[in-house]
């Protein structure tokens, strides 16, 4: 047991007056120290700062300095303390001083010259030149000590390893040089090498008499940095003279010594320095002395006040002096600014104080909370305080007179649901009571307070709470509202929808059912409905001004695509709340998902000019220049913000990571364990953040390392199973260190588990795609991936792709039908994508049918709608079917650029009517000069009919094109280079088409099959000096290098043809049209097209009476039900 005698508190620390007994002597408290180490600390103190040490801990604590030192080995480089009497000081200060021998007899004189030229060099200014004069003069005398001496102060700040060396060097010619043993001391306490630096700084505390002419900071430095090596190695009798003898030294400091900067630093921290003083003593488990020196710490101002509080406080606690605690806490609530640190205080004395007087407290924390600006504040201390009936009365109290406390409400849940098992559905149903209390009480904000309530209660007891609710209670408009949230929750947003729709009609005030509808309408893709939700929550100041009813409106703008209407809003309402930043953020990320990076900084920046400790807008920026694209000087422009961030934010994670990148590049050795302890921070900080992890795992790597870096990788995994983010930075780890196997293995086993995580699914997509370029498993995850998506046409378009990949064709029109019969906004590309199916299933005649439904229901589109189902009769090889369909669509679409170019390129492949498809496709390119594919038209038109020349230019065009490097376009051009005389060109563009076949290998363009091996078969000819079998020009071309011509191929009779009709006269009558006769003869007018197909000759005009027309004998019924 240890005998104190209690203190006498002071005023600024305590606020009270010391204990007495009856006869006006001090009382002395008892404390036993095991006692005294069972008193927890308060939240926010580290009781590694202020637990009594105990056993041998304790006793290394009370140790002397000269104690200590005959404990530690002297560095070697060391000799003994000069004597006083042996000491021979300069005349000048130390760091003007030549040493006694600047070079010893043996240094050349190369060496000597070098040295006066590097020192001149370095008192002039001129660093670059000193140190490669310095370096010089080392080379040649490595036992210089001046040269040593001088270069390594020079390394210190950039090269600290050859730093320390050459002032080991130094220090080991001349034992007395008390500056280079100093920077030595701080060279190890950036190891935490605590024996070392004691050793040093006490070695340079000895020269201190025989050294006057030393720098006088210097000692000022030595005595601050030994008392700090001395705590850190537990040490605390010591470092507590030491801290008193740094107090005590008189400031002799003038603006030209070199260290009168830190000198003029630690002139600042006084406060500080008896704040750490008190921590000693309270180690020492001397809670007077501490005290003592808290109340020092409180005259010379501390910068962290509550964190002296929590001293104060817990030294009180410490010695029972319960009430004096309590006085402290009570006059902190009061204090402006102090309210959230007092407010822990209390509930600490609430829960360790020993014999605390609640009743008291409650009294003296109620008159606080009537007088107090922060009421909700006391009323969370007050509660604090009261057992758990009584706590959530008084915030009930509260909230009836101030429902927008939010902080309370939160309490309030949180005591409410804190209860047995077999009250959790009571407690639940209380918990949707109370906030519906709050909510009908403050409508505006039902959103944040029904967030907070799902936030606290898990969801089946709140369903639980509901269906113990009478009927006419569950359906209450607020209720309901609730109940909604709950459901959605829940993953039912068909339920949930329901009773926000109900809630919406009892209640039309109750604006957030309405937000929460249309929140789940965007989730689920019904864009338009979400739109119209929004729309009808009119532009009242009420609405406009609820944030997350903006937030809503740019997400909905943004999926709609209408990414400039977003910024405006956003625009909009930066001016409204300027100090948003969230809103700045949402803006920058809006215009980077349109691609504009330049306008996307210039919002960031212009931000962080009012806002430069908001770190959130550090890591945006950083975010668009790590893109390293699209700014231009984007790597000055980082610098930039790095240098602003380590000068606005130093001590910011953000800017500690900056300073890890930097470091796990470097080889110095304690630039190296810098790297290491900074990296080790980073993640203790933020654990869940993947990018320290992956700056680490790669610094492990690049020290052969790779088992630690194998293991954190899987301490990782394991410690946040749920963060794909950090099984990337794993995978790419394995990746990088030949584990390609075993990092696939690990992605599907997380697939396996997480078949429908979209994210995880996105990470796998990149991983098979980019490392395993696995094209097909990388397919199969993008289907699975779309398959946990809300349906929309979007999205049925892209299945359907994705099916038509893996051979599927069933899958991909069960995407889209359901599409097909509503109301597709892209009915052309819906068919085209059917036709695909179809095709793949050989079900033709369906595909017929769909398309007459198509052309029937979307007029609009009539002409696309036509040419891709003439594509089709031409991948079925039906070329004069598929010239009929062309020249009826022509009929009705006479300036339709793609039919113009699709009908005029069919006849110039077959050498017909060349002429008229010259025209045609000119009329094409002149509606589209920049199409690739109508710019080959061209040419290829031209080549039938013999130019040449012609068509070469008009190839190269469009070879020059977007989509240019298309093989058939190649092909043309090396046909038609071929045709000049230009055969080394030729081979270059036939060339040129093979390595582009394999882009190209999924394309239903028929003349895509075996294009390749034909143009193998040319670049073999050439090769043996043989004439390629190039493409034919017309008969009728006239060319006198072809000879004959080849005849046309004939086509197939009718009759042989398959999907051939037979057909029978019909004679049109007055007001026919194909839709009527399709009617009157089939039943529906969407079989027109049928009539149109074995009619080409009616297109060139209206029909007329009496006209004769074959139709066919029938015709395939509709296979899709018209709407």
């Amino acid at each position: 047991m240890i005998v104190i005698t209690a203190p006498a508190l002071f005023a600024v620390a305590c606020h009270s007056a010391p204990q007495v007994a009856d006869d006006g002597a001090t009382v002395e408290i008892v404390i036993d120290v095991e006692a005294a180490a069972a008193v927890p600390t308060p939240e926010g103190l580290d009781a590694g700062q202020v637990a009594p040490r105990t056993g041998q801990a304790l006793i290394d604590a009370r140790l002397t300095l000269p104690e200590i030192r005959s404990r530690i080995e002297r560095p070697a480089y060391l000799a003994p303390p000069v004597p006083e009497a042996a000491a021979d000081p300069a005349t000048e200060p130390e760091e003007d001083r030549e040493p006694e021998q600047p070079e010893q007899p043996e240094s050349p004189l190369a060496a000597q010259r070098l040295y006066v030229a590097g020192r001149q060099a370095f008192r002039d200014g001129r660093h670059y030149d000193a140190v490669w004069k310095l370096k010089a003069a080392h080379e040649l005398a490595p036992q210089s000590g001046a040269t040593a001496r001088l270069l390594g102060r020079i390394f210190f700040q950039s090269k600290r390893a050859q730093s320390r060396s050459l002032l080991e060097t130094a220090a080991r010619h001349d034992p007395s040089d008390v500056q280079s043993v100093y920077l030595l001391a701080r060279l190890h306490v950036d190891r935490s090498e605590w024996p070392e630096v004691i050793a040093l700084l006490d070695h340079v505390l000895q020269l201190e008499k025989s050294r006057p002419a030393a720098d006088l900071a210097i000692w000022t430095l030595a005595r601050f940095h030994l008392a700090e090596a001395l705590a850190a190695a537990g040490h605390d009798q010591a470092a507590i003279d030491h801290y008193r003898a740094y107090l005590d030294t008189p400031r002799r400091v003038v603006q030209s010594m070199h260290f009168a900067r830190e000198v003029y630093r630690l002139g600042g921290l006084h406060g500080s320095v008896w704040r750490r003083i008190g921590d000693a003593h309270l180690r020492l488990n001397e809670p007077r002395a501490a005290l003592e020196a808290y109340n020092e710490s409180a005259i010379a101002g501390v910068s962290d006040r509550p964190a002296l509080v929590r001293r104060i406080v817990y030294c009180c606690v410490r010695q029972r002096r319960v009430n004096d605690a309590v006085s402290i806490v009570v006059a902190e609530l009061s204090r402006e600014g102090a309210i959230d640190s007092a407010i822990g205080l209390v509930s600490y004395l609430a829960d360790h104080a020993p014999n605390l007087d609640r009743d008291g407290l409650e009294a003296k924390l109620r008159t606080v909370y009537r007088e107090s600006d922060h009421a909700a504040d006391v009323a969370l201390a007050i509660a604090g305080v009261l057992e758990r009936k009584p706590a959530i009365d008084m915030l009930r109290e509260h909230l009836a007179a101030r429902p927008a406390d939010s902080a309370v409400f939160v309490a309030m849940l949180k005591l409410q649901l804190a209860s047995e098992a077999g009250e959790r559905e009571a407690d639940a149903e209380a918990a949707l009571r109370r906030s519906a209390e709050v909510i009908r009480a403050v409508p505006a904000a039902a959103g944040r307070y029904s967030g907070l309530l799902l936030g606290q209660a898990e969801t089946g007891a709140l369903l639980a709470g509901f269906d113990r609710m009478s009927a006419e209670d569950r359906e209450e408009p607020v209720m309901r509202y609730l109940r909604g949230r709950v459901l959605a929750r829940a993953g039912r947003p068909r339920d949930a929808l329901r009773e926000f729709e109900a809630a919406r009609q009892a209640n039309s005030e109750l604006r957030a059912a309405s937000i929460a509808a249309a929140t789940i309408l965007l989730d689920t893709g019904r864009y338009d409905d979400a739109r119209r939700m929004l729309e009808g929550l009119g532009d009242d100041e009420a609405t406009t001004r609820d944030p997350e009813f903006d937030m809503l409106r740019i997400r909905l703008l943004t999926h709609l695509g209408d990414h400039e209407a977003a910024v405006r809003l956003l625009d909009k309402l930066i001016r409204r709340r300027p100090k948003d930043i969230t809103l700045v953020l949402k803006k920058a990320e809006v215009l980077l998902a349109t691609g504009d990076l330049v306008q996307a900084e210039s919002t960031l920046q212009k931000s962080l000019g009012t806002h430069q400790r908001d770190e959130r807008l550090y890591e945006a920026l950083f975010e668009i220049y790590e893109r390293r694209t699209g700014i231009e000087d984007w790597r000055r422009r980082h610098d930039q913000l790095v240098e602003t961030l380590m000068d606005r934010l130093p001590e910011s994670w953000l800017a500690r990571y900056k300073t890890a990148q930097w470091l796990v590049h470097q080889d110095e050795p304690d630039r190296i364990a810098h790297a290491e302890h900074v990296l080790r921070e980073l993640m203790d900080e933020r654990p869940a953040d993947p990018r320290p992890v992956r700056l680490t795992l790669a610094f492990l790597v690049r020290h052969q390392r790779n088992d630690e870096a194998d293991a954190l990788a899987g301490r990782k995994l394991e410690a946040d199973a749920a963060a794909v983010d950090m099984l990337e930075v794993v995978v790419n780890h394995m990746w990088l260190t030949d584990q390609e196997q075993a990092a696939t293995r690990l992605v599907e086993a997380w697939i396996a588990q997480r078949p429908r995580d979209p994210k995880l699914l996105e990470m796998a997509i990149v991983h098979f795609q980019i490392r395993v370029r696995d094209a097909d498993r990388a397919t199969e995850l993008w289907t699975m991936l779309l398959e946990t998506q809300a349906p929309t046409e979007a999205r049925a378009l892209a299945l359907a792709r994705s099916y038509l990949r893996l051979d599927r064709p069933q899958d991909a029109l069960d995407a889209l039908l359901p599409w097909f019969k509503a109301d597709p906004s892209d009915p052309v590309l819906i068919l085209h994508m059917m036709r695909r199916a179809y095709g793949a299933l050989e079900r033709w005649e369906e595909a017929e049918r769909a398309f007459a439904e198509a052309i029937e229901r979307f007029k609009e589109h009539g002409a696309d709608l036509m040419l891709d189902l003439a594509m089709m009769q031409d991948q079925r090889e039906l070329t004069d079917r598929a010239e009929q369909v062309m020249v009826a669509a022509l009929a009705r679409y006479p300036e339709h650029p793609d039919l113009n170019n699709s009908l005029g390129y069919a006849w110039a492949n077959k050498g017909r009517h060349l002429e008229r498809a010259t025209d045609m496709i000119r009329k094409a390119v002149d509606a589209e000069p920049t199409n690739a594919a109508f710019r080959d038209s061209l040419g290829w038109v031209y080549y039938k009919r013999g130019r040449f020349a012609e068509a070469v230019r008009e190839l190269k065009r469009a070879r020059g094109e977007k989509f240019g490097s298309n093989p058939i376009i190649l092909d043309h051009l090396g046909d038609a280079q071929f045709r000049l005389g230009r055969a080394d060109e030729a081979t270059q563009s036939w060339r040129h088409a093979l390595q582009q076949m394999e882009e190209h290998e999924d394309s239903t363009d028929r003349e895509m099959k075996g294009l390749d091996e034909r143009i193998r078969r040319k670049l073999k000819a050439h090769r043996l000096k043989q004439k390629p079998p190039i493409a034919d020009v017309a008969p009728d071309a006239g060319d006198p290098a072809r000879g004959a011509a080849a005849p046309a191929k004939a086509e197939k009779p009718a009759a042989a043809r398959r999907g051939a009709r037979a057909t029978r006269p019909y004679i049109v009558q007055t007001g026919d049209t194909l839709e009527k006769i399709a009617r009157r003869l089939y039943g529906s007018p969407l079989s027109w097209v049928h009539i149109a197909l074995v009619n080409p000759s009616v297109v060139w005009g209206e029909l007329h009476e009496g006209q004769v027309l074959e139709v066919p004998v029938e015709v395939p019924g509709p296979a899709i039900e018209a709407p």
